[in-house]
């Protein structure tokens, strides 16, 4: 039991401080966006890396991409 019960601190005690690394990240991301926001327009810039990290993941041409994306903008409501 002895040993669960250090094994379960060891636990809880990492996981919390990943949990505090976290929230300073998410602090540090703020801070940044922050510091930028008069110098860039950052929500473009945001949703640009976004555009980038899924054509990355998936294994259709630019062209292709354009083309669905086109399809949808067009179907979209605003």
């Amino acid at each position: 039991m002895d040993e669960t019960k250090t094994i379960f601190e060891e636990f809880v005690g990492r996981l919390f401080a990943i949990e505090r690394e976290q929230k300073l990240l998410s602090e540090d991301r703020k801070d940044l966006v922050a510091e930028f926001k008069d110098k860039l327009e950052v929500k473009e810039v945001m949703a640009a890396i976004r555009i980038a990290k899924i054509k990355v993941k998936i294994n259709s041409s630019d062209e292709e991409i354009e083309n669905m994306v086109n399809v949808v903008k067009r179907n979209i409501t605003v």
